[in-house]
């Protein structure tokens, strides 16, 4: 009897660990931002909009840039299911990036807006772009690459 007694709270204790571990679906909703897509502007000008690894062909589908030229005060906007833009203040997420050849093309985020940044061309030749939402140590979202061309 003791044995079965024993064996039963085992069971009922692992079943617990194992439930309490698991993730909670709601609470990972709110943690993780929902993007669909992105919208890249300069001032109120759209430069680029990508949806659902589409780009849009009414704007820019690569980033072409002189070398030494700088594209300053881009501002990235996310799209929602629904193609609406929004910015997170999350202070757990932040602007993320990979440029694929970083001796052509520069990105520097600017210290007063987490979602704005200046691109500099450094040198002649094409790197891709990738632009995310970080949340802590791991993307959220991660953009088709954005091919960049630099030229002399």
């Amino acid at each position: 009897m003791k044995n079965i007694l024993r064996t039963l709270v085992i069971a009922l204790l692992a079943f617990s660990v194992i439930s309490c571990s698991e993730d909670d679906p709601v609470s990972e909703q709110h943690d993780h931002a929902e993007a669909d897509g992105l919208v890249l502007k300069s001032g109120s000008d759209i430069v680029m909009r990508i949806d659902e690894g589409e780009f849009d062909t009414n704007y820019l589908s690569k980033i072409s840039l002189k070398e030494g030229e700088a594209m300053s005060d881009l501002e990235v906007f996310f799209l929602d299911h629904d193609g609406d833009e929004f910015q997170t203040d999350d202070e757990d997420k932040s602007l993320g990036w990979i440029i694929d050849d970083e001796t052509i093309l520069q990105l520097t985020p600017k210290t007063d807006n987490k979602w704005m940044f200046d691109l500099e061309a450094l040198k002649e030749g094409t790197t891709d772009l990738e632009i995310r939402i970080l949340h802590n140590d791991h993307p959220d979202f991660k953009s088709p690459k954005i091919p960049v061309e630099v030229t002399k």
